[in-house]
């Protein structure tokens, strides 16, 4: 696979591309229209092959940016169309890698997430990555895609939610972190079919496996727009989101044998468009989850990594089932309860 390999004979002559650009913005409110993507091209022909460097200083990183996509065109144009001129401020580093689930399995977007990083990793040595929602997009150039010491969450306010956050530990839309750290953490879950819980997961992979502080830029510049969107079958029914509340609450420590080490699918084409690159995917969702089963039943508990702590929290399955489509009989209560006390024969989880 080609590796970028940056020769710059003039770059003594340089000095490191500011902290603080003089060219920022600030706040801009989205730009929804939509240009197809050869118009997105000419206007930012700044982009080669997904990738741009400064040219007019060093940058102090380099940054994947990666993006899960299935059905989402729209979205992704209005993406590209914002983010790109916002960045481009920033005077970063960057590559953007759009993956794209092909094929009937149902979304897997942890899947989706590390098949990008082990793509993007092995083209070039990016020190930072940002995890960024295809329908969610950053309003203001100074909520900066570059990493810190630890990761950090770029949606605090969101138009979907009001502008606020919908429950203390949201971890989901945009965040970023140091490459080494998403390998630290193993990733995301593989085992999230469809839509919930995944970036819940991944928060408390960071937080409670691993001790670590999730910081959040101040909310006067971390506005973020939702690109709204029809969806193309009904999700979060009511067996499938107590499924994965189940995989949740249960699995404290399932990150060391479940995640970017264990990911499964294949690598159906990629393609070098100008403004990104395009990697297509497909996946075997009922293998995944057999292997997993596999797995969870031959572990030794006892050698897994301890967490650095865990207290059961629920609130992000109260959410969720909050969230549903379905016309629930049962109170929201009553159906965590049930996902929490799922038979210990029946769990898939690490109990």
């Amino acid at each position: 696979m080609k590796r970028y390999v940056v020769t710059d004979k003039y770059a003594e002559e340089k000095s490191l591309c500011s902290l603080h650009p003089e060219n920022l913005h600030g706040y801009e409110p989205l730009n929804r229209s939509v240009y197809n993507l050869k118009v997105l091209q000419s206007t930012y022909n700044f982009m080669d092959q997904g990738h741009y460097r400064p040219v007019t200083c060093i940058p102090r990183q380099k940054v994947a940016i990666l993006i899960p996509y299935r059905n989402r065109e729209k979205g992704l144009l209005t993406l590209l169309n914002n983010v790109l001129p916002r960045i481009h401020r920033q005077q970063i580093e960057f590559g953007i890698y759009v993956v794209e689930q092909i094929g009937g399995e149902l979304f897997n977007k942890g899947v989706l997430f590390n098949a990008a990083f082990k793509y993007a990793m092995a083209e070039y040595t990016y020190d930072c990555v940002v995890l960024h929602d295809v329908d969610i997009i950053s309003e203001d150039d100074r909520n900066f895609f570059t990493c810190g010491y630890h990761p950090r969450h770029l949606a605090v306010k969101v138009e979907q939610f009001n502008y606020t956050i919908p429950y203390a530990d949201f971890f989901g839309g945009i965040s970023n972190m140091p490459a080494n750290i998403f390998e630290q953490i193993n990733g995301f879950s593989n085992q999230y079919e469809d839509w919930g819980l995944e970036d819940d997961d991944l928060y408390r992979r960071l937080t409670v496996a691993h001790g670590l502080k999730i910081e959040r830029p101040l909310a006067n510049v971390s506005t973020c727009a939702s690109v709204h969107h029809s969806r193309p079958h009904k999700h979060d029914k009511k067996g499938k989101l107590l499924d994965r509340c189940n995989i949740y609450i249960n699995r404290p420590r399932g990150w060391a044998f479940d995640g970017l080490s264990t990911s499964q699918y294949i690598v159906e084409k990629t393609e070098n468009k100008r403004l990104f690159k395009h990697i297509l995917i497909s996946l075997n969702t009922t293998k995944l989850r057999k292997d997993f089963v596999t797995r969870s039943r031959f572990e030794d508990y006892d050698s897994l990594p301890p967490v650095a702590s865990w207290n059961g929290n629920t609130e992000m399955c109260y959410w969720a089932l909050k969230l549903s489509n379905e016309k629930n009989d049962q109170s929201v209560e009553d159906l965590v309860q049930k996902s929490v006390n799922v038979p210990s024969h029946r769990r898939i989880c690490i109990p």
